[in-house]
């Protein structure tokens, strides 16, 4: 849900609740370029760098949250090592 594009597309819908077998399902849908991707994308995401301040923030917020956790699971990992030699 925090993909938009992903979650609101039809291959999602299709997965989701097949009405035929899946695979047979998915080689009907219509092949997209390059630019029909940038454009289904686009719709919910600036491309062009219109990103609100709030937004940056967030992103940013998120990104230091997981190299915190990387951090901390590096350290267990570690220690893990060592207690295994």
């Amino acid at each position: 849900m925090r993909c938009p594009y992903l979650y609101e597309s039809e291959e999602f819908r299709l997965f989701v609740r097949p009405a035929i077998a899946l695979e047979k399902a998915l080689t009907l849908l219509p092949k997209l370029n390059f630019e029909e991707n940038l454009t289904r994308i686009n719709r919910y995401f600036s491309i062009s760098g219109e990103v609100s301040e709030t937004q940056l923030l967030q992103q940013n917020n998120q990104v230091n949250a997981f190299v915190a956790q990387v951090r901390r699971m590096m350290q267990q990992m570690e220690r893990f090592k060592d207690a295994i030699n």
